[in-house]
């Protein structure tokens, strides 16, 4: 006879829980709160390994680097900071700014992180030198949700305005700009980056062939 299951382990914020993050070997997790707490966690477990006061208020966007080194946080209080995943310490701020942060992405090969603005901006950082900043102008609400292609060639934006665009990495122009039914909640490329799905507030998840 099979004993009683066992409980699923949980790890609790003290308040909403707005941003989870994994990293690429799936070993550490990062969940960010609606008080700015980053808990650093292991995936296995789920036991907390550390707590960072990474932010004033809501943390909108984690995600580790490629060799999950780092960890980039973003929130409403409009910063974006890098956390090295060995000390735990601030390594710098890649963005102080009014607008709140409400999307972040980092490309693949990490030369970029994109951050979503509440004002509708995207801006492209340099991680290494956040001076090296690109504001690309084309939403004209928030911006919820940012996706880079495998190849880091394309960025995909989607936001409150119901428009999903896709800008080349290369030019900084657009080579997509569609109108959807509602405002989109998500996006995510497919891993050979041919397609792109885009989920909106209407209910709908739609596919997009992308040919390059």
């Amino acid at each position: 006879m099979r004993g009683a299951p066992k409980e699923n382990p949980f790890l609790r914020h003290g308040t909403e829980v707005k941003a989870l993050g994994v990293d690429s070997k799936s070993v550490r997790g990062a969940a960010g709160a609606r008080d700015g707490e980053v808990k650093v966690f292991s995936v296995s477990t789920l036991k907390n390994l550390r707590n960072l006061q990474a932010h004033r208020t809501d943390v909108s966007g984690l995600a580790f680097t490629s060799d999950d080194s780092k960890l980039v946080t973003a929130s409403w209080d409009g910063e974006c900071k890098v956390f090295d995943m060995t000390s735990f310490e601030r390594i710098r701020t890649l963005a102080k700014q009014k607008h709140r942060i409400r999307a972040l992405c980092i490309a693949p090969d990490d030369s970029r992180v994109f951050l979503g603005l509440h004002n509708g901006v995207v801006l492209s950082i340099d991680p290494e030198s956040p001076k090296d900043r690109v504001e690309l102008s084309g939403h004209t609400d928030v911006v919820t949700s940012l996706a880079v292609d495998p190849s880091c060639t394309h960025l995909a934006s989607g936001g409150w305005d119901r428009r999903l665009i896709v800008w080349s990495l290369e030019s900084g122009k657009k080579v997509l700009d569609e109108s959807l039914l509602a405002g989109l909640s998500s996006l995510a490329w497919a891993p050979k980056g041919l397609c792109l799905y885009s989920a909106d507030h209407s209910g709908a998840l739609t596919s997009w062939d992308f040919d390059k």
